[in-house]
């Protein structure tokens, strides 16, 4: 158990019901000291980067997940992450590629260098346990020797680097394929060349390779094509995707979602699915130009798989909500039945961002996915999911529903930003508009560059300041956490996504795009292109919506 900061006296959390299969163990209130001007963006950058000028920003390798102020260091909520977490690293990336797409390459490219070269999965060594696989990225990068992975090996027999993910080898072929489209790389970054763990020297085009035998091995194990996770150690990340507390998956009852490791079968989440549709086609591009065609064709059909499969199983049909919305992600029955996990979840907003929910020449299949697209945005904008702060994690009508629970509720800056981003890709600017505004009221109003923040409908409840534990011996896993904890204040991928707004005002306003704006209906958001009526139409009436509260 975690050594708390002060004198705690267990009181009712605030923003946190504790439910009815819990037991509340301790209430911590942590001093948190705001600052009293904004934290700077740039300075952020350059710690997590570990270089001195922006320019230099990816030339000393990938960004840090967190960076701690000197003066939190004693502090043991707020010293957190200050290592490479390569998926916090591929987001960081991605938000920082139009200004440093050398970070990008350092990311991929120590990706690649600490990628996995031996089964400890189904095969495991002795000694701790890594769930390192053959071509699979890694989750959490730290020397063994380090303070935190003594910790964690001493008490939870985890390995490092650890692989405890399912959500980053994905997000590396993405990288690539972006990497091998930017002028400064092209495909001859194909060539280059990286040491691994096997301690031999490797070409980026082996390692893309390893990455998806990866991939297509995990859809290929499961029954739909599904990419699963499947902890096989109780005290390692039993949900190992960036919803990875205790408490993310669970039914529309608040039952847990189930994990069958005597069937090889676990949970999949929705937006892990969406990557790994995004990763087949980015790999079958660069294969296609490679001359390998038939890799490629394949590729693009198992990818097609993959689409049905979210359109349908993952659907939920809802006329309550709009007409549906996509779960979190499915678990199975013990006969290993495919169950959706009926919660709404900013998860389904990451679709958004891939090209999986993108229009298609089937005017059939091109209707049904207009049709949940559009549901998909309206759900994220009801009054249950959007907040001061952004997006909800978890709607406020679902059962395990609180505002500060750590993935239950609480709104994250990069997600939302993310969930921006995809608006704007598809031509929604109004609607992207108003999550960038709730990031930047929340930094304007907190200061920080917070990890996560409070859920609540009040703008003045935003900083979390209490680490509640509980037990629950209903888990599978962990069976004592913290269902709540006060956020990093400098967290690199909210960092990243106020930097690349910073970045994307100035370029609007330099180059005086915009054209009209959203005066009529009160929100004063800009368009860079010009809309169909019919998608100007929908913006306004859920923008209109918006207003009622």
């Amino acid at each position: 158990m975690e050594k708390l900061l002060t004198n705690s006296v267990i009181n009712p959390p605030r923003g946190i019901r504790i439910l009815s299969d819990e037991t509340l163990i301790d209430v911590a209130n942590v001093k948190i000291d705001l600052p009293e001007r904004h934290l700077s963006v740039i300075d952020a950058m350059l710690n997590l980067t570990s270089v001195r000028h922006a320019k230099d920003i990816g030339s000393n390798g990938p960004s840090d997940a967190a960076y701690t102020r000197p003066k939190d260091k004693n502090n043991t909520f707020l010293d957190k992450f200050n290592h490479h977490f390569p998926r916090d690293g591929h987001v960081i990336a991605e938000f920082l590629f139009p200004q440093h797409p050398q970070l990008m390459h350092s990311t991929v490219m120590s990706s690649l260098k600490y990628m996995g070269t031996v089964d400890n999965y189904d095969h495991p060594a002795p000694g701790p346990l890594d769930e390192q696989q053959k071509g699979k990225v890694a989750h959490e990068i730290l020397n063994p020797n380090h303070p935190t992975a003594i910790n964690l090996t001493e008490k939870k027999n985890w390995g490092f680097p650890y692989y405890g993910a399912t959500d980053t080898t994905g997000k590396n072929v993405i990288a690539i394929h972006r990497l091998v489209s930017h002028p400064d790389f092209g495909m001859e970054f194909l060539n280059e060349t990286y040491v691994g763990r096997d301690k031999q020297t490797h070409t980026v085009l082996h390692g893309l390779e390893q990455n998806i035998a990866w991939i297509t091995d995990r859809m290929n194990r499961n029954p739909e094509g599904l990419v699963e996770n499947l902890n096989k150690n109780p005290l390692h990340h039993a949900n190992q995707t960036w919803v990875d507390s205790p408490e993310s998956f669970h039914h529309k009852d608040g039952s847990w979602a189930e994990y069958h490791t005597e069937l090889g079968m676990g949970v999949a989440a929705v937006e892990l699915q969406a990557e790994t549709y995004d990763a087949l086609k980015a790999a079958a591009g660069i294969y296609e130009r490679i001359g390998r065609q038939d890799e490629a064709e394949h590729l693009r059909e198992q990818a097609k798989k993959l689409q049905a499969v979210v359109l349908d199983k993952f659907w939920v049909q809802d006329n309550d909500h709009y007409g549906g919305y996509f779960a979190r992600g499915t678990d199975r029955d013990a006969d290993g039945n495919l169950r959706a996990l009926e919660i709404r979840t900013s998860d389904m907003g990451h679709l958004l961002k891939s090209s999986i929910l993108d229009d298609v020449d089937n005017p059939k299949l091109n209707a049904e996915i207009k049709y949940k697209r559009e549901a998909v945005i309206r759900n994220l904008f009801s009054k249950e999911m959007l907040c001061p702060s952004g997006f909800r994690t978890l709607s406020t009508d679902s059962v395990r529903y609180g505002d500060a629970r750590y993935h239950n509720g609480s709104s994250w800056p990069w997600t939302s930003y993310f969930i921006a981003l995809g608006l704007d890709r598809h031509g929604l600017h109004g609607l992207s508009y108003v999550p960038k505004k709730c990031i930047w009221e929340n930094y304007n109003q907190t200061h920080i560059l917070g990890e996560y923040a409070s859920g609540s409908p009040d703008p003045t409840e935003r900083v979390v300041t209490q680490a509640v534990l509980v037990q629950n011996d209903t888990l599978t896993s962990e069976h004592t956490y913290h269902i709540s904890r006060p956020a990093q204040l400098i967290q690199g991928w909210t960092a990243a996504a106020i930097y690349a707004m910073k970045h994307e005002y100035a370029a609007v306003t330099a180059r005086k795009l915009g054209g009209r704006y959203l005066a009529a209906i009160g929100i004063n958001g800009f368009r860079m292109s010009a809309l169909k009526d019919e998608q100007i139409k929908f913006e306004s009436e859920i923008l209109q919506s918006i207003r009622k509260y």
